[in-house]
C-alpha cells in the first residue's frame, strides 16, 4: 500500500487479501509465487508501454487515496472505540 501510495509499479504473489488491493494489470500486477514468475512479472513491467504503466501507477495512487487516507481510518478507528 505504501508503495501504491508513490505511484511505484506494484508486483505481488497472491496471496490471501491481496486480490481486494491489487487488480492484475489494472493498479498493480499480480504473479505467482516462484522467483521465476516474479522474475518475469519484472522483465515484463520493464518491457510494458510507459503510458499504460503510468496510469496503473496513478489508479493504485487513488485507491490508496479512496481507501487508507488518514482522517478515513482515524474516524473509523473513532467509531469502533466508541461502540466499545
Amino acid at each position: 500500500i505504501e508503495a501504491m501510495s508513490t505511484g511505484t509499479p506494484v508486483i505481488a504473489s497472491c496471496y490471501d487479501g491481496i486480490s481486494e488491493i491489487i487488480k492484475n494489470k489494472k493498479n498493480g500486477f499480480i504473479c505467482g509465487f516462484s522467483s521465476e514468475s516474479i522474475k518475469d512479472s519484472i522483465i515484463n513491467i520493464l518491457k510494458y508501454d510507459k503510458k499504460k504503466l503510468y496510469k496503473i501507477s496513478k489508479e493504485a495512487q487513488y485507491f490508496v487515496i479512496k481507501n487508507y487516507d488518514l482522517k478515513k481510518i482515524v474516524n473509523l478507528e473513532k467509531k469502533i472505540i466508541n461502540k466499545l
